[in-house]
């Protein structure tokens, strides 16, 4: 793959998804049979002047008699993968397109889950996605009669923007 044609692939991912680093954007390119590492994947990114959006490391640091949440004692653990989704929800989606609305906030919150679960690679699943990695989990265990249900509820999330989120004027009966 010659690095126009990576610049390119790496432009199209990085307009739409701005908050995707080197890392993710090396595993995106590698899952589409791309062949880069890391080091060229920030060089072009570098050559073409991007830069993923989001907080730098360390960006909040503990002020005096900060506590660490916890439910409960030294159960710190408890809280990590909620927060840690709020972070990601916040970083990658919610800053970056600000909605005007509750009506635009949840067709947005479902599209950002359905891309969270679908197909964003994450770093603990070898750069998979979640589905990926349950739907591997889950061959041979569930009978080949079984039904899906999350294909289901992805096609009700694609129609979610279509469904009316206040009361519609009733239309008058033809006597």
């Amino acid at each position: 793959d010659n690095d126009l044609d990576v610049m390119r692939r790496i432009d199209e991912l990085f307009l739409r998804w701005p908050f995707l680093g080197s890392r993710r954007l090396m595993a995106v390119l590698a899952a589409e049979g791309v062949r880069v590492n890391r080091k060229r994947v920030q060089r072009l990114m570098r050559l073409m002047g991007i830069a993923a959006l989001g907080p730098k490391p360390r960006t909040s640091k503990p002020s005096a008699g900060h506590r660490i949440s916890m439910d409960r004692k030294g159960r710190w653990m408890d809280n990590v993968f909620i927060e840690r989704l709020w972070r990601s929800l916040k970083y990658e989606d919610l800053y970056i397109k600000g909605y005007a609305d509750g009506a635009e906030l949840r067709a947005g919150l479902g599209q950002w889950f359905d891309f969270y679960n679908h197909q964003r690679p994450h770093m603990a699943l070898d750069n998979r996605a979640p589905m990926a990695v349950w739907r591997e989990a889950m061959v041979g265990v569930l009978p080949p009669t079984a039904v899906d249900m999350t294909l289901l509820l992805r096609r009700s999330l694609d129609n979610a923007a279509a469904l009316p989120t206040s009361p519609q004027p009733q239309q008058q009966q033809v006597a």
